[in-house]
């Protein structure tokens, strides 16, 4: 149902489009205004689709409806198209400057009347179904925003966030201004309060919310703590930033509250080591020592299957994987224990990506039957040592290691024959095969800098031999080595060298 209002201080005018609209159109409903007073009430008090006005009234003409009508509502219907009597371009300039659909000069014709309907129509389908698919579209952030946030300490700590959405994508959906740098923070309440502590949590982290405003991230980490990103450039802003933390947690919960913070972080980048940064700084700055044994567990399961994939590192963890075994005794008992143990070794063999290797495979199938029948609590650490370590010592973990080396090489030899062009980290994970997340790290745990810093770099280079080499102009040796602005490569230009083009010309000659 589309619905109309016609407006004109003239009944004969009223009458005449009200009768070729429901002659030529069904499915529609019409209400009139005799003036602009009555048709701006009209407006605002109800909804229409299409509305004719004249642009000459006694009280108010069709333009100064319009004009108050947008200064109350900012919105894509009705359209309007204005009836005129008079073809004077200042009143055709402010009705476009108004947004009015339409122009139509009196005498008009039933055609003119019917063909500025029907397109209007159309034009109006197209909008509501706009509206339609931006509803549409909210529900399903709305509800994946649910899911992410909820989830996303699980998905960070498991490399999964960042390599499954992309940053814009994640700011999206997560109603946040910017994810690339901030703190990360871990807010956890005493757990005398368990028996309602999600509730307190809760109430903490709908605080946090409101007063970090499309600034930050919360997520539940366990029974008594929360997860926190607070997006920020300020390195000098992590003292106040936890200081204001706890106010406002303080105000919501009467028990101590303690809170690790990270330093400031490329979170795309260095999640990871923010995130145990924070969880130190808890157990570092707390009174007591941590009693939430399950979350322990849990993080110092993260924290040794990162060392022993990341560097094949087994000396460094080998007495953090006997403490995680005693604490798996401590915490599920000791047959229970056992298959954590066997869960954590099926794990890391999962992420180590180690296949076809018989050899092994038998090993870990005689460590499961033999872990089963101990009972001593060190026979049971010394037997998932011995296996944790043969998985180590493994060539698919040496294999995974230079596949990294291999991906690096390809990623510069593209690189330095592409620079010129404006590579993204986007194309570089396409080309390469893998993702943005993955490829960021690796190549700035390799490089030394990150894969923008290395690209513009490698332009300022060459930039520098054309200077001294050629003629060429600044502006299109900018150009020349991909900088779409010249002012923008004068800035990075003096940033990497200390001086500018123009400079650096002159003490050549």
């Amino acid at each position: 149902m589309m619905k109309i209002l016609i407006c004109d201080d003239e009944a004969i005018v009223i009458e005449s489009i009200k009768y070729i609209l429901q002659k030529n159109f069904s499915n529609i409903e019409i209400e009139t205004a005799s003036s602009g007073d009555e048709a701006l009430q009209k407006l605002i008090l109800q909804s229409f689709h299409l509305v004719f006005i004249d642009i000459q009234m006694p009280d108010m003409s069709g333009i100064e409806v319009m004009e108050e009508y947008r200064k109350i509502k900012k919105e894509f219907l009705p359209l309007f198209v204005i009836i005129s009597a008079h073809d004077r371009f200042e009143y055709a300039r402010k009705s476009v400057e108004l947004g009015a659909y339409s122009y139509i000069l009196k005498p008009y014709s039933i055609a003119d009347i019917v063909d500025v309907t029907r397109k209007a129509f159309d034009e109006i389908d197209k909008i509501l179904s706009k509206q339609l698919e931006e509803i549409e579209r909210k529900k399903k952030i709305k509800a994946m925003q649910s899911i992410i946030e909820n989830g996303f300490a699980f998905l960070l700590l498991n490399g999964k966030l960042f390599s499954d959405f992309s940053i814009k994508q994640l700011e999206q959906i997560l109603d946040v201004q910017s994810l690339k740098s901030g703190f990360v923070a871990i807010v956890k309440i005493s757990q005398q309060n368990a028996i309602n502590s999600i509730d307190l949590l809760n109430d903490i982290k709908n605080e946090l919310k409101s007063a970090f405003s499309h600034r930050c991230v919360i997520s539940f980490l366990s029974a008594n703590s929360l997860l926190c990103i607070f997006t920020s450039e300020d390195p000098d802003y992590k003292n106040a930033l936890k200081d204001r933390i706890l106010k406002i947690a303080k105000a919501k919960v009467d028990s101590d509250i303690e809170v690790g913070i990270s330093s400031l972080s490329n979170l795309y980048e260095d999640f990871e080591d923010a995130f145990y940064e924070s969880y130190s700084n808890l157990i570092s700055e707390s009174n007591n020592e941590i009693t939430d044994l399950y979350l322990d567990l849990e993080l110092l399961e993260k924290k040794i299957l990162n060392v022993l994939l990341k560097t094949s590192g087994f000396s460094q963890v080998q007495d953090q994987i006997s403490e995680l075994i005693k604490k798996y005794i401590e915490a599920y008992g000791s047959n229970q224990a056992k298959y954590k143990v066997i869960l954590f070794v099926i794990q890391l063999l999962i992420e180590a990506n180690i296949k076809e290797n018989p050899k092994l495979m038998l090993a870990v199938e005689r460590f499961i039957k033999e872990i089963t029948a101990q009972d001593a609590q060190k026979d049971i650490v010394q037997k998932s040592l011995d296996v944790i370590a043969a998985i180590v010592s493994e060539t698919s973990l040496q294999k995974r290691s230079l596949s990294s080396n291999s991906i690096i090489s390809q990623a510069v030899e593209y690189i330095n024959k592409n620079f010129t062009k404006n590579i993204s980290l986007e194309e570089m994970s396409k080309f390469l095969n893998v993702s943005p997340y993955y490829f960021s790290k690796i190549f700035k745990k390799s490089m030394g800098i990150n894969f923008k810093e290395y690209l513009i770099k490698l332009k300022i280079e060459h930039a520098q031999k054309l200077l001294k080499e050629t003629n060429m102009p600044i502006k299109e040796i900018a150009y020349e080595v991909g900088f779409d602005d010249p002012n923008y490569f004068i800035k990075a230009f003096k940033k990497y060298t200390g001086t500018t083009p123009a400079t650096l010309r002159s003490s050549q000659k």
